[in-house]
């Protein structure tokens, strides 16, 4: 009895050792110590000097926008405890003010001076907090568009306006959230966006890193993206209106369940590493998925050969749709589909040479629903619509399909019947339930 009190006790006095940390970027002041919300800091960059392993911070959502980005460093546990962020559903945004009299007049429009920037940064120009439409080029450049040079915006004003009429702001700010070499962390309900890089950007050896309910969205190249060996889960969140809506590469460990991904020019993108998608509904992106081998980080030296620098996932209970490829498997690449649904009205799966795929009790239907060139194909119990695959250059029906792989033996091509998300009974479910695929929408 008495170990079983000093147990608790000792408990006890461990959670009271853990401090709350608030943030506030309209009431809060940098000179506050920040222990309740009445006494708030205002800037991330202070609330960070005041946390301490296995604390929590509480960032208050006072409808603007925090812009700055939240840097988290080291091991953030202790004894158990995560070091937890609340965001409260806060917007982190990567816009900086630019000043008008610093854009340089040229010949039918004016220069902004941001310089050079890696070719993955994708700075943008905004008016008040829009984004202004961008061009290719500046000599194409029309009144009210923006285009970047390289080392800066070239801008054209309105018909009949001035530079001056405009409060210009550019996305900047590298990444929203960073985490470098962090473990033990817990991000919830928060939202990054406008970022010249990523919403959410880890780097180094980070580890036990998981995050619930956030958004990146609107960022030049990813929403989400895990480097070198960092290992990380996802739970109920979205990634929309990025290049990349997520990019995992090197030897990162990911895992996403209950994910979101639409309208990025590439949805996911898995470049070397292990990773998972469950339950997740990927749709409206140019490219839906992509897998594909990746390389070490520099500090893993430059060995290519070992297979977690092979891309490896694996997918269940996820749909994965829209008008681009579905899902594309690279050189030295594998997937694992399982009781999941690929749909595009051009190529569903693509297996490319040296790539394989597990196909199991999915469907897999559109214009074209199978290429693949050299590759290999496991699997059994699908669902294919139209009876039409392509292998090594040649069209072939179901029978050619099985005698190629020497699979799919009681694989079905019939059009398959869903409704809302959920796929009514098949020949090849045999006595199994519907099947919900992916997130409530």
């Amino acid at each position: 009895m008495r170990k079983t009190v000093f147990v608790l006790l000792a408990t006890i006095a461990l959670h009271l050792e853990s401090a709350e940390i608030f943030v506030n970027n309209r009431s809060g002041k940098d000179s506050n110590d920040g222990l309740s919300a009445g006494n708030a800091v205002a800037s991330f960059a202070a609330a960070m000097k005041l946390a301490r392993p296995g604390d929590s911070l509480n960032i208050a959502n006072t409808g603007t926008p925090y812009y700055e980005s939240l840097i988290i460093r080291g091991n953030m546990g202790k004894d158990g405890l995560d070091f937890t962020v609340e965001g409260n559903g806060s917007v982190i945004s990567g816009l900086i003010p630019l000043e008008t009299d610093k854009f340089i007049p040229q010949d039918k429009g004016f220069f902004f001076l941001y310089g050079k920037k890696n070719s993955n940064v994708k700075p943008q120009l905004f008016h008040d907090g829009k984004l202004l439409p961008e061009a290719a080029k500046p000599d194409s450049t029309k009144p009210g568009e923006f285009c970047r040079t390289g080392d800066g915006f070239f801008f054209v004003p309105e018909t009949g306006k001035s530079i001056k009429d405009y409060r210009l702001q550019g996305s900047l700010r590298d990444s929203g959230v960073v985490f470098l070499r962090a473990s033990n962390v817990m991000v919830r309900n928060l939202i990054s966006e406008h970022n010249a890089n990523d919403g959410f950007n880890l780097h180094g050896s980070c580890h036990g890193i998981t995050a619930e309910n956030i958004t990146g969205r609107f960022n030049g190249d990813d929403g989400f993206s895990a480097h070198e060996d960092v290992e990380v889960q996802i739970r109920n969140s979205s990634f929309h209106g990025n290049s990349y809506g997520i990019e995992d590469v090197n030897a990162s460990v990911s895992s996403y369940r209950n994910v979101t991904v639409s309208d990025n020019k590439t949805g996911v993108h898995f470049s070397g590493g292990i990773h998972q998608l469950i339950n997740c509904r990927i749709t409206n992106n140019a490219i839906q998925v992509q897998v594909d081998s990746g390389n070490p980080a520099a500090y893993m030296g430059t060995v290519k050969e070992p297979a977690i620098f092979n891309g490896i996932c694996f997918i269940k209970n996820t749909r994965i749709t829209g008008a681009g490829v579905s899902l594309r498997i690279s050189s030295r690449s594998s997937v694992s589909l399982i009781g999941s649904e690929l749909y595009s009205d051009t190529l569903a799966l693509d297996l490319h040479q040296d790539s394989e795929v597990f196909l199991l009790g999915s469907v897999v239907h559109g214009a074209l629903p199978l290429q693949m060139n050299k590759a290999r194909l496991f699997g059994d119990k699908n669902l294919f619509y139209p009876e039409k695959f392509k292998i090594d250059d040649t069209e072939t029906d179901l029978a050619g399909l099985r005698k190629s792989t020497q699979s799919n033996a009681d694989s079905f091509c019939e059009k398959p019947d869903f409704s809302n998300g959920i796929l009514r009974q098949q020949p090849f479910m045999q006595k199994s339930p519907s099947l919900f695929l992916g997130p409530s929408l």
